[in-house]
């Protein structure tokens, strides 16, 4: 049953807030709710007026922190007023982290560092699952791939493909950091795939990991998934460095 209205304004006068760093005292407070689950998607936050009175600040901090909740992805506004906790996903809360993903190849290449470290463990932990149906549907989809000839074709098998390998590997929290990291740069590498010869490469890699998790081959999953994350850095940086050969010709 989702909190009343009382329940959320008795949540955050629980702790007094300080006058340094007024803003930024609200924002985590409302953050620690939601992180600790008293405040769910679709709750309804208390007015400003009613925030004021329970948090004892004036109205210029409330806004602060509502407008960077908002920027953050995790509240936004309703018609008829009001600030509201939004779905909560990985794609929403990941989009200011995409943005300044699109600001520098030094960021890019950040992130997939981040990738290579999870999905890298991912592929080998799906090599040594005991799931063959899974493993054989992961073959399948792999081939079937072969027939792929445009670019939204191959990016809905693509996440399928990279999802399935998550959920082979047996780790919830491990799956969830997965789609969130796949989600980052998602503009950049929408380009790249429009590239036949980038998806060419893409469908042959996911056949040699396809194959070497079906055989339970830890080592080759691993290195075939760090050999295939490598392509699509470099594919995605080219694109990148485009975008900026071509941002400085028109300044």
């Amino acid at each position: 049953m989702p909190p009343t209205m009382i329940d959320i304004s008795s949540q955050l006068k629980q702790m007094p807030i300080r006058r340094e760093g007024l803003a930024e005292k609200v924002l985590h407070r409302i953050l620690g709710l939601v992180q600790s689950g008293n405040l769910k998607p679709g709750d309804r936050l208390p007015s400003e007026r009613n925030l004021m009175d329970i948090l004892g600040v004036s109205r210029p901090p409330i806004r602060e922190a509502l407008s960077a909740l908002s920027i953050l992805g995790v509240v936004e506004s309703r018609h008829g007023g009001g600030a509201v906790i939004t779905d909560l996903t990985a794609h929403r809360l990941l989009r200011p982290l995409d943005f300044y993903l699109s600001l520098s190849d030094q960021n890019i290449r950040d992130m997939f560092d981040c990738r290579r470290l999870i999905e890298v463990e991912a592929a080998g932990k799906a090599a040594c699952s005991r799931d063959d149906d899974s493993k054989e549907k992961l073959v399948q989809l792999a081939t079937a791939q072969q027939g792929v000839t445009d670019a939204v074709s191959f990016r809905i098998a693509d996440k399928e493909f990279h999802e399935k390998i998550s959920s082979l590997a047996g780790n919830d929290m491990l799956a969830r950091l997965n789609d969130g990291l796949y989600n980052l740069g998602l503009d950049i590498r929408r380009e790249a795939s429009k590239d036949p010869a980038t998806v060419e490469k893409s469908i042959t890699e996911h056949e040699q990991i396809a194959t070497a998790i079906q055989a339970g081959h830890q080592g080759l999953a691993r290195n075939a998934m760090a050999k295939h994350l490598s392509s699509i850095e470099q594919s995605t940086l080219d694109v990148l460095s485009k975008h900026q050969s071509e941002s400085g010709k028109r300044g």
